[in-house]
């Protein structure tokens, strides 16, 4: 029993002229039982729904005439009750009931009537929502496509069954973590969300996954209907085959450069003079030039830097020329001392000087006659020899150490030098008339870095030959190719050859890549990066960062020091490197 008398509140409440004039305005159709669920409340928007007088409903039980709406079961447990399939005496009705309650005791309940035919439209509006939700469900859970909605910090709200199945992880996995978080774990590298929360537009990147899959992802901006920033959507396409497909064409291409190489290589030795190996036009118009002068007996002046290739240059024109059948002779004026190039070049009679040869010796211009006599370092020839040497171009004659007879030699001239001669004249260190005298037809063999086409089929070449050398059938991944082509190589060509060989000898596995080989070539890319003045900053870094990169693992040989010893992830590292085609890690 209640400590107080029900049925005189209500009449205190109910039955006050200004709470009953109160009830009646509301635009609600409204009921109030008692705890007994008998009407003792109906306002005149309910009367006019049922159309009677309130008097017929006050006093019995709603439950005479309410259908389909349990108020006893909200009267007893004191939940609200909303139902949709009830009728009011005859009239079709959504109900609602809300329990009364005083101290926490439930002392009667609130009936609200709605007229269905009013609602009708609602109603099949929200079941039409509803409706729309559940198959954008299931768009969202079934398409083949990666989908990942984030909050505007970042922060991951909801994934669908792609994005698990693209990185081989579970929805907890996601859900509640910062993609920050995830990036920096190198699971997807880099985050579109990110970039699409710093400038608030639609971006779309190419993506790695830690499991090396490719993406294609394209992250979209929501905004609210005050045009704030609240959400983004990224959406990704599995692009892994395609890119394999793309990696597979561009092997493709290089195995078909190379054997275009080989066969330009054939080509070669059928048509261009023997020895020189090359492609670039640069090279090519030399070339040219050395078979014209070949067909003539004219003095020539080769020029180009160490390692060039003049000597083979010189051996092309005398081949190519009318004297190949004759010797050619070839001295090398830096690599013998001062004192014995007279006797090495004109030779000496028997007992001309301590220790000489009782017969006496044929020196190189002798030996050269009727052939072709090749003066490579000409520059390093003193002043005294070089006036006796003048004599000697100009008079085909000259007289051997310790003798009196004239020998003559009817020898063509061909000198090299990697110096600037016309800059030693003007210093006094090289004779001007003996300079005139060897320039007659001058050819420059320009510097390997110029003529970075003819960089990968000399390696082809000498990578032939080596292997044919040690009976190995070595590769070179096509990674490795390009660093070999975007070094600068200052010694030229004979320094890539030395460079080929210590390759060769010195790396184990079958196949080269570019982690296999030397530092020098890979320490060489913040030098290509300046020499080729400004360039955009992504591509530098990119360079700076291979470089990096590349030097620290050749240095460990391991992807967990390499990663330490650069401050990120192992899997980065593993990453980054089979991106710059070291396919072995």
């Amino acid at each position: 029993m209640l400590p107080y008398d029900l049925s005189e509140i209500f009449e205190s409440i109910l039955y006050e002229r200004k709470i009953l004039s109160f009830l009646d305005t509301l635009n609600k159709k409204l009921v109030i039982v008692d705890k007994d669920e008998n009407i003792i409340f109906i306002n005149e928007q309910a009367t006019n729904l049922l159309g009677k007088r309130a008097s017929v409903f006050l006093g019995k039980k709603i439950s005479d005439y309410l259908y389909g709406a349990n108020v006893k079961a909200v009267l007893e447990k004191g939940h609200c009750l909303t139902n949709v399939n009830s009728a009011f005496y005859d009239f079709k009705n959504v109900v609602d009931i809300t329990p009364l309650e005083i101290n926490r005791d439930i002392i009667g309940a609130v009936v609200i009537l709605k007229d269905l035919s009013s609602d009708d439209m609602m109603i099949d509006t929200l079941k039409l929502c509803n409706s729309i939700s559940r198959e954008l469900e299931m768009v969202f859970t079934s398409t083949y496509d990666e989908i990942i909605v984030c909050d505007h910090t970042g922060k991951i709200l909801k994934i669908n069954e792609a994005c698990k199945n693209i990185y081989n992880m579970e929805s907890g996995d996601f859900v509640g973590r910062n993609v920050r978080i995830l990036e920096e774990k190198g699971i997807f590298n880099p985050s579109v969300t990110l970039r699409v929360i710093e400038k608030q537009k639609r971006i779309s990147i190419t993506q790695k996954t830690e499991s090396g899959k490719v993406l294609i992802v394209t992250g979209t901006p929501i905004f609210d209907s005050k045009g704030r920033f609240v959400n983004v959507i990224s959406m990704a396409k599995d692009i892994t085959e395609i890119y394999a497909l793309k990696e597979e064409l561009s092997k493709a291409q290089k195995t078909a450069e190379a054997y275009y190489y080989e066969l330009d290589i054939l080509r070669q030795e059928k048509t261009k003079p023997r020895g020189m190996i090359y492609k670039s036009d640069k090279m090519d118009k030399t070339m040219r030039q050395a078979q014209k002068v070949a067909r003539v007996d004219s003095n020539v002046l080769i020029t180009g830097e160490s390692g060039v290739g003049k000597s083979m240059l010189a051996k092309s024109i005398h081949q190519e020329s009318t004297r190949l059948s004759e010797p050619f002779v070839s001295i090398n004026c830096g690599a013998i001392p001062e004192t014995l190039m007279e006797s090495e070049l004109f030779g000496y009679e028997g007992g001309a000087f301590t220790g000489a040869r009782k017969e006496g010796k044929l020196g190189k211009l002798s030996i050269a006659d009727k052939g072709t006599l090749f003066l490579d370092e000409v520059s390093e020839l003193s002043l005294q020899m070089q006036v006796k040497l003048l004599k000697a171009i100009q008079e085909k004659s000259f007289t051997k150490v310790g003798g009196t007879e004239l020998q003559t030699s009817e020898f063509r001239l061909i000198a090299a030098t990697n110096r600037n001669l016309k800059d030693l004249v003007s210093r006094g260190a090289f004779r001007e008339d003996l300079f005139y005298r060897l320039n007659v037809i001058p050819i420059e063999i320009p510097p390997l870095r110029d003529r970075k086409e003819d960089i990968i089929i000399l390696v082809n070449h000498f990578w032939d030959l080596l292997n044919a050398k040690f009976g190995t059938n070595k590769k070179i991944d096509a990674g490795a190719y390009d660093v070999l082509v975007d070094y600068h190589w200052p010694g030229n060509v004979r320094e890539l050859q030395n460079c080929i060989e210590r390759i060769m000898v010195t790396v184990e596995k079958d196949t080269v890549h570019v982690c296999d080989l030397p530092a020098l070539l890979v320490d060489s890319t913040l030098d290509i990066v300046e020499k080729r003045g400004i360039i955009p900053l992504k591509e530098a870094i990119e360079e700076v960062e291979k470089s990096l990169i590349l030097k620290t693992y050749a240095q460990f040989k391991n992807t967990y020091k390499t990663a330490g010893a650069l401050g990120v992830s192992q899997s980065t590292i593993v990453r980054k490197l089979k991106k710059f085609g070291c396919c072995d890690v």
